[in-house]
């Protein structure tokens, strides 16, 4: 009787399994975007281009957009806590940076990086030293530095190439009578050489075009912070 009572309960005993919750514990790496064109058939940059409407859909999209000198703060800080977090830049200073660009990022309260050649200014295709200097104290821009003359930095002199990083800093930093800390290399390249200069020049930040995230494994110093390029081919990696 007692066997027969042991085994009813054990069948009536109900079997409990845990319940797993699966989590995405994973969550996205910030990332640093670098734009050209803004409108269609512009020539200054070649195919570095996107239409109007892309650009504003583009941006529109971007989640926890925050000013650059902040994030590349925290990514050189403690970069493993830094997550979902973005920040939208333009090269070259170009025109619709001030007629397309600069209005919807204000409309929209994004803020934005413009780095800037400083002979270029004043030049066809280019922003004028007056938007420059509109767009330079609104707090929501931050003017970086992107060479003299736009060159590529590789195989300079040394006299060049310091003219190309140390005076082009101070030229822009008179235009504007304020300091600009963060530095991008012109299509993106640098070299050893080119480090040592830009690194010893003033800035905290140097920026180079790399399709990488920001992270403890691709901001391994201060003056090789990755970016996204941005353009109409490379847009459907980016949504």
């Amino acid at each position: 009787m007692n066997n027969i009572l042991k085994r009813v309960k054990s069948i009536a005993k109900p079997i409990v399994k845990p319940i797993v919750m699966k989590q995405n514990l994973t969550l996205p790496h910030s990332s640093i975007y670098c734009l050209h064109h803004v409108e269609k058939n512009s020539k200054c940059c070649g195919g570095c281009q996107m239409s109007t409407a892309q650009f504003k859909e583009f941006a529109k999209s971007r989640k926890n957009c925050i000013d650059l000198n902040s994030l590349l703060e925290m990514l050189t800080q403690d970069n493993e806590r830094v997550t979902g977090y973005t920040a939208i830049t333009f090269d070259d200073g170009l025109s619709d940076a001030y007629r397309v660009a600069y209005p919807y990022l204000v409309a929209i309260n994004a803020p934005f990086t413009l780095f800037i050649s400083s002979r270029l200014v004043n030049t066809s295709g280019y922003i004028n030293l007056q938007e420059l200097k509109e767009m330079a104290f609104n707090p929501l821009v931050t003017i970086g530095v992107h060479g003299a003359n736009h060159k590529t930095l590789l195989g300079l002199s040394k006299h060049d190439l310091e003219e190309e990083v140390i005076v082009a800093k101070d030229e822009i930093e008179q235009m504007l009578g304020k300091q600009c800390n963060i530095f991008a290399y012109p299509y993106g390249q640098y070299d050893s050489c080119v480090l040592d200069v830009v690194s010893k020049a003033g800035f905290d930040y140097a920026l180079q075009v790399k399709d990488r995230s920001c992270r403890k494994s691709t901001v391994k110093s201060r003056f090789t912070i990755p970016r996204f390029n941005i353009e109409s081919s490379t847009l459907k990696y980016h949504v």
